[in-house]
């Protein structure tokens, strides 16, 4: 009687330690899975998603594998987990995009990935700002031609109601300021037509 007394009192114990160990497995395999993708070691990250590891894990910082692959501009890791469901969206440290993470490295190849798959290039993050904010920040010319002529919204504003021309004239890069000028002037034109259709009734 004693014994299945000991035992009633020791096995939720025992469940208790099993999943505590379960779930820093879990935690483990997603930093591993996010680590691996910073590296492009395509072969590992393919063999933990065999055995179940989520295409869209995050590590202990928030980040997940697509965004460390962005950041690090391993174009083939990031194709690859796009082509096993990573969320092109999904949001890491500061509420940032892969895009926002990729722009901010300079990576050009990533960035132009991302969007070819389908990124949406206007996400803000918790600070309201876009892709093409930081751009037009870090005065990058290739890269805001590239949002710009890919749908990027030059009229967004941040938190502080600044636009991304702002942000370019602040910093004193008059070719980026003078490219979101002319966007600028055609999005409102767009904008201003469909806001005021022709009448063409008789």
């Amino acid at each position: 009687m004693n014994h299945v007394i000991k035992l009633a009192i020791a096995l939720p114990v025992f469940i208790a330690i099993l999943i505590s160990m379960g779930n820093a497995f879990q935690e483990n395999s997603e930093d591993k899975f996010v680590t691996e993708a910073a590296a492009g070691n395509n072969l590992m990250l393919i063999k933990m998603l065999k055995k179940g590891t989520s295409v869209n894990s995050k590590n202990y910082e928030g980040q997940t594998a697509l965004i460390s692959a962005a950041l690090k501009d391993k174009t083939d890791t990031l194709n690859l987990l796009i082509s096993r469901g990573a969320d092109l969206n999904q949001r890491g440290k500061q509420a940032r995009t892969a895009l926002m993470w990729a722009e901010i490295a300079g990576n050009l190849g990533s960035v132009q990935s991302l969007l070819t798959h389908g990124a949406d290039l206007n996400q803000k993050d918790r600070n309201n700002q876009t892709a093409l904010m930081f751009a037009a920040q870090r005065g990058n010319l290739a890269m805001v031609e590239i949002l710009l002529q890919s749908g990027a919204d030059p009229l967004a504003r941040d938190m502080n109601c600044a636009t991304s021309y702002d942000m370019a004239i602040k910093k004193g890069f008059q070719k980026v300021s003078k490219v979101i000028s002319t966007f600028e002037t055609s999005t409102q034109s767009s904008l201003d037509d469909d806001n005021n259709p022709t009448d063409v009734s008789l």
